[in-house]
């Protein structure tokens, strides 16, 4: 999860992939997010077999995973939306 969350583009993804509860995730995009006068990067994966996704960024000190089940009616983007929000008010606490 370490090396995901240092991803700065898909060519860092981890050899061996993203496991999470025994699922691997096919990582799916990296891309550089701007909130407030902050820098954060966005990983998204996806396990096709159990139809979730992960979205994973960092603030300076934290380590921040959300996960979707398409079953459940969840999406990502909106996964997306609430990292970036809680990131945010990470970010402005000092972490």
């Amino acid at each position: 999860l370490y090396e995901v969350g240092q991803m700065t583009d898909m060519s860092q993804r981890p050899v061996n992939g993203l496991w999470i509860a025994g699922n691997k995730y096919q990582l799916t995009s990296c891309r550089e997010e701007e909130i407030g006068e902050h820098k954060v990067y966005v990983t998204m994966g996806a396990h096709k077999e159990s139809k979730t996704a992960v979205v994973i960024t960092t603030t300076e000190t934290q380590i921040i995973v959300a996960m979707t089940n398409e079953e459940k009616g969840q999406k990502p983007g909106n996964a997306t939306k609430a990292i970036l929000a809680f990131a945010e008010y990470l970010l402005g606490a000092g972490y």
